[in-house]
């Protein structure tokens, strides 16, 4: 009775109200009547400004609506129509005439009625209005059929069921089934509906579930606001990030940059001390050399003194032999002595390359000479004088010679009756093969020495054979006791080690080319091929054994320069030289055996004469492969046949003892280094001519067994010599020296 004192039609348009908005004048009107002109009841205007949108909605009229279009149920004779599908038609004509309530088309009747909202909806607007994020909570109820399918489960209060709950209808048609949960608790964050508020949540923040949905929408627009926000923050700060590490970047370049100027600016800085440092070196060199050339020169005026007394004192004694000269003999025998002795001791001088031992000053032997004056036959002194005058004495030549080198009586001096006074007499020290006088011995002081005995980096164990890299001129040793090659750059400075990934066992010979080390190894009796960029083994040529292919202890190794990538391999063992061709396969053998006079006993090392140069060395205008026999003591010269080259007379007249290594210098000297004599022979091939370098001993330029030597490191005419129990390489200038000495 109280839902009839409502109107349920517009007054505008004669029409049940559609969306009814509450006027400023208090009236009720369809929104789109509202829109159109003044209250429909009044003719009261709307305020200046103000849309029919901006109006409120008479939710009481549409909840009266809403539940009297439940309560008609299936028999009301004119289905309401859906408030989206078919909006109130605009008025028309200035009589505001009521157009006729017509019956909307099947497709637009309501089906559904939100409790919420106050709308009438069909089908498909009902699923639309259910699916919806804001209006997916509301309530819908069906209107017509209990066939229709339920668009939406309404959410329905748990505590405030009827008591016939279990029969009640899916769908409630009326107030009295259960209450949906159309509010929200704040304090207790959960849906209640309008009985719990007065219950057990009386006194708690309640508030209806739109509001509570616009809320939450709210903080979700200011989260998604913050969360903008703090993206535009790290946008930033990710910028900045970039336009720092542009920064740094620019900052390291300009920081290499200067690095890179400042070491070329230090090492400019050393280069020019290092060569000022030069020159104070080679001035102060040179006025040393004028200072021991002048002191040498007095020596040898001395020494020439001391010999004519020595002759003369000798003819004296030949010539006159009284008794009162047997009785002062004892004296001038401890006389003499005294002057061997202290002559031995006495180094005049020492330059920065070469070491000069002298003579004493001969006043002991002329106070002796003058003590004997008296008792002397008249004519003693006058037939001396008339011997020397017939047989006059050459100055004593300049001797460059080690500390350690003492001059020994000749054969001939060694049957006088005193024969440590004639040993003071001139000897002579020339080049092999001007004279047969004795051997010259030169001590070169080195460019460089280092290395040392030892396990670490820059240390050696035995070292052994040794090669040079034609292009960048670094060196490679075989390290034989530590199972390794170094390679050292042309200054000698350390660049690493190479041990085939532990295969190397004892490498004592080593040849390469641009891809490849060739090492051979005493140990393992084999040749391992090895990679030069990593370093691993590719091949291994040749085992143990006497057979052609086979090995027994292989030390020097020579990878010939004819472009036949062929690998001659001493091999010590079997007394013979094997040859490989490229693929390692054995190729053919030289033992010496055809010729008569070139037997092969230990061959050692190798060497290679081109055919240009063994012509001009010998007339035979063919290669020659040069082998150093270190048993035999001799060097030999082969065709690539096994027949004794032309040039193998010539070199068979060395004076060698145990010739180990070999080298080509400018492929004029043959260099041999000769193991047990503690030296380096260079040899010029076209003339035989020989001079020697080292001795016995620690000191620089001096050697203990050399053992190998190569052409090569910083400089062409620099030659590195293997001092093989010195543990330590030394580079020396043997150029210079040889044009000085042989001319």
């Amino acid at each position: 009775m109280a839902q009839a004192a409502f109107r349920t039609t517009c007054a505008g348009c004669g029409a049940p109200y559609r969306d009814p908005r509450l006027l400023p004048c208090l009236h009720t009107a369809c929104a789109s009547c509202a829109a159109s002109g003044p209250c429909p009841v009044c003719t009261a205007a709307l305020p200046p400004g103000a849309a029919a949108g901006d109006l409120p909605r008479n939710l009481l009229v549409a909840n009266v609506l809403t539940r009297a279009a439940l309560a008609a149920g299936p028999a009301s004779p004119t289905p309401p129509p859906c408030a989206v599908c078919c909006p109130p038609p605009p008025l028309t004509g200035p009589d505001r005439a009521k157009p006729p309530l017509a019956a909307p088309p099947p497709s637009a009747a309501a089906s559904y009625a939100c409790s919420q909202c106050a709308y009438l909806l069909c089908e498909t607007h009902a699923r639309a209005h259910a699916a919806a994020a804001a209006t997916g909570r509301h309530t819908l109820a069906v209107l017509h059929s209990d066939d229709l399918p339920p668009v939406h489960a309404p959410a329905l209060c748990g505590r405030h069921q009827p008591s016939d709950a279990d029969n009640a209808p899916p769908l409630p048609r009326s107030a009295a089934g259960p209450l949906p949960l159309e509010l929200y608790c704040y304090s207790c964050s959960e849906l209640v509906c309008s009985l719990c508020v007065v219950g057990a949540h009386r006194g708690c923040d309640v508030r209806p579930v739109d509001e509570a949905a616009g809320d939450t929408a709210s903080a979700l627009v200011g989260l998604r606001g913050e969360l903008f926000a703090l993206a535009n923050a790290f946008s930033a700060c990710a910028d900045t990030a970039t336009a720092a590490q542009d920064r740094l970047t620019a900052s390291a370049g300009q920081a290499v940059t200067a690095i890179d100027l400042a070491f070329d600016a230090v090492f400019e800085a050393l280069v020019a001390r290092k060569s000022a440092l030069i020159r104070e070196l080679e001035s102060q060199r040179a006025a040393r050399a004028s200072t021991l050339a002048a002191a040498h020169h007095d020596a040898m005026q001395s020494h020439a003194r001391a010999a004519s007394a020595a002759a003369f004192l000798g003819l004296a004694l030949e010539q006159a032999n009284p008794p009162e000269l047997l009785a002062l003999a004892p004296s001038m025998t401890a006389r003499a002595d005294t002057l061997l002795a202290t002559e031995a001791a006495v180094d005049v001088g020492t330059s920065a390359d070469t070491q000069f031992t002298l003579a004493l000053d001969p006043t002991p032997a002329v106070t002796a000479i003058a003590s004997l004056g008296a008792l002397l036959p008249p004519t003693s002194a006058p037939q001396a004088a008339a011997q020397l005058a017939a047989h006059p004495r050459e100055p004593h030549e300049p001797s460059f010679r080690s500390p350690s080198h003492r001059v020994a009586p000749s054969p001939a001096s060694s049957s006088a009756p005193h024969a440590p006074l004639s040993h003071a007499g001139p000897t002579t020290l020339v080049p092999d093969g001007q004279s047969p006088g004795r051997r010259r011995i030169d001590v070169v002081r080195p460019r460089k020495v280092w290395g040392k005995y030892g396990r670490a980096l820059g240390q050696f164990r035995a070292p052994a054979g040794i090669a040079c890299d034609a292009v960048t001129g670094n060196l490679v040793l075989a390290d034989k006791d530590n199972s390794r090659l170094v390679v050292l750059d042309p200054y000698g400075v350390f660049l690493g080690t190479v041990d085939g990934g532990g295969a190397l066992r004892a490498p004592t010979g080593v040849a390469l080319d641009q891809s490849r080390y060739y090492v051979s190894d005493s140990g393992c009796h084999c040749v391992w091929v090895l990679s030069r960029e990593s370093g691993d083994v590719e091949h291994v040529w040749g085992s143990p054994g006497s057979g052609n292919g086979e090995l027994a202890s292989p030390q020097g190794v020579l990878l010939l320069p004819d472009g036949s990538g062929t690998l001659a391999i001493a091999d010590s063992g079997n007394a013979r030289i094997q040859l490989f061709d490229s693929s390692g396969l054995f190729s053919h053998k030289i033992s010496g055996l055809a010729v008569s006079g070139t037997e092969l006993r230990r061959p050692f090392g190798l060497a290679w004469l081109g055919a240009g140069d063994a012509e001009a060395a010998s007339g035979a205008a063919t290669p020659a492969l040069l082998v150093s026999d270190l048993a035999g003591g001799r060097i030999l010269a082969f065709n690539m046949d096994g027949t004794a080259h032309a040039l193998h007379a010539q070199l068979a007249g060395l004076d060698l003892v145990s010739p180990a290594g070999l080298g080509l210098l400018g492929q004029r000297y043959l260099l041999v280094a000769d193991y047990t004599s503690h030296c380096v022979v260079a040899c010029e091939l076209a003339s035989g001519k020989s001079v020697r370098f080292g001795g016995h001993g620690t000191a620089p330029g001096l050697f203990v067994n050399p053992i190998d030597l190569v052409v090569g490191g910083r400089h062409a005419a620099a030659v590195v010599v293997v001092d093989h129990s010195n543990a330590r390489l030394q580079a020396l200038d043997l150029h210079s020296a040889l044009h000085s000495v042989l001319g």
